[in-house]
């Protein structure tokens, strides 16, 4: 009798938890997707970005429009969902599978395409994932008379990884193995390369509407070996032992973003295109294919200003005055920030944080202590007397925030976008590590210092290298380097 009744309650449970799930529009597999309502409309955006700046990008361009908007991202602390404007919602939340989150994007334009079959798509995606869009897209059929992608900018990548390691006439990279980072430079022709991989960019567009029903989940892999893009079954041919770095998945292929951009229903929004033609390493031919690529200056910060006065204060209220933002456990608002930088002696000046990587840290030979004792003092007596130091940790490594607040540093909220305070405060300084960050500057003048790390060429990596060459940081006094074995 009593397991009868257990078995009963059981099967109870298990009927009011599957009206549950199935009321609140999650499925099981996952649990990726959230109940979405789907308003009539012409038209739907659709946002799909993983890393900080094309987040900041999709976060500040939903404030400058009304049409309904589904939104992925996956830093999902760097804005309060519940500040967004009332026409976005989120299509999939808490999912750290790439899988998963693309195929809710299939279901999400499905759906809408089931209720309004005459409706147009804007697909906002950053260039490492933008083959996603074209999954999501013409697995469900929609012509792309019907739909256009914006790509956004991943950062530095864009420039360097993105570009030279595909189409640049020389290409090299360091990797560690067994611990050690090793040096390869494979022979390489960048117009070859452009050419292979546009014959398997429409390759696999072709496939994807002849094999709608197909899934993609990461079976076909894609590599560049130095003399072009090929396509692999995963089931049937290994990757090469000299493989490079960049293996990835079909959808996280930035080798495609120029090539996509030469169509006329794709554009392509980076912070500074005009650089491209400065790298002496692209030949001719491929310039001639850039110059056919929509490629249009549009930087974060330009949507942010371009914004009415209304719905830019409504932008740094989701990203500043976010629960997420906490220093020590405790809250950390506007209001708070306003009075720690905006009541200062002296002018603020932010050393910015860096997650480097496990093998870039190794190669340093600091272990995973990114500020060295002697660079932290460095800085100090650089700076200290003329600027009041605060730190901003990157949200992927908080290690460095004791020993640097017990130097007498005040340390900011590690989740707060770097970029965001530079446009909220357009007043502060910054010095830092090599990144992305430093193209989202409102004015070169706010850099006053690099820490450089040692690569094969020992100076700041891909665009910001050519940035600093053509005197856009004009402000930097100082240049610290890190060599191996200095003291930790």
């Amino acid at each position: 009798m009593k397991k009868r009744t257990l078995a009963k309650r059981a099967i109870c449970f298990c009927m009011i938890a599957f009206m549950v799930v199935g009321s609140a529009g999650i499925f099981f597999a996952g649990c990726v997707r959230k109940r979405v309502t789907i308003p009539p409309s012409d038209e739907y955006n659709i946002y799909m970005h993983f890393g900080t700046l094309p987040t900041l990008y999709a976060a500040a361009h939903v404030f400058s429009h009304t049409t309904p908007s589904y939104i992925y991202f996956s830093r999902k602390n760097t804005f309060d969902m519940d500040k967004m404007p009332a026409h976005v919602q989120l299509f999939a939340r808490n999912e750290a599978n790439n899988n998963n989150i693309i195929g809710a994007a299939k279901d999400l334009i499905r759906d809408i395409n089931k209720e309004y079959p005459k409706a147009v798509f804007h697909f906002y995606v950053d260039d490492f994932r933008l083959m996603a869009a074209y999954y999501a897209l013409l697995t469900n059929g929609i012509p792309e008379s019907r739909f256009d992608i914006t790509i956004f900018s991943d950062g530095g990548g864009t420039y360097g990884a993105a570009l030279t390691r595909n189409y640049a006439d020389s290409f090299h990279y360091t990797m560690s193995i067994n611990g050690e980072m090793e040096y390869f430079e494979p022979k390489q022709n960048g117009f070859l390369n452009w050419q292979q991989a546009k014959k398997d960019f429409e390759d696999i567009l072709a496939d994807f509407k002849a094999r709608p029903n197909v899934s993609r989940d990461g079976g076909n892999l894609l590599y560049g070996d130095g003399s072009g893009t090929h396509l692999i079954d995963k089931g049937k041919y290994p990757l090469p032992s000299d493989a490079p770095l960049h293996d990835a998945n079909s959808f996280g292929c930035d080798r495609y973003a120029f090539i996509a951009a030469q169509r006329p229903n794709v554009r392509y929004w980076m912070q500074f295109p005009e650089y491209i033609w400065m790298r002496d390493d692209i030949g001719f031919e491929v310039r001639s294919q850039l110059l056919r690529a929509t490629l249009s200056k549009v930087a974060p910060v330009d949507i942010v200003e371009a914004l009415t006065p209304i719905n830019r204060e409504a932008f740094f209220n989701a990203v500043i005055n976010n629960p997420e933002n906490q220093v020590a456990g405790e809250p950390v608002d506007r209001e708070l920030l306003d009075s720690l930088l905006l009541n200062t002696a002296k002018p603020p000046l932010i050393i910015s944080g860096a997650n480097l990587g496990a093998g870039a840290i190794n190669y340093f030979g600091h272990g995973a202590n990114h500020f060295p004792d002697v660079i932290i003092e460095q800085i100090k007596a650089d700076f200290g007397a003329e600027y009041t130091l605060f730190f901003k940790p990157h949200p992927s490594f908080t290690a460095d925030n004791n020993k640097i607040k017990n130097k007498g540093i005040t340390v900011l909220p590690a989740q707060l976008p770097m970029d965001v305070l530079l446009w909220a405060y357009p007043d502060i300084a910054i010095g830092g590590y090599n990144s992305s960050l430093y193209m989202s500057v409102r004015d070169s003048n706010q850099v006053k210092f690099f820490i450089e790390r040692i690569g094969e060429e020992g100076h700041l990596d891909n665009i910001l290298f050519v940035l600093e060459q053509n005197g856009f940081y004009q402000s930097v006094s100082q240049k610290y380097c890190l060599h191996e074995g200095s003291n930790p």
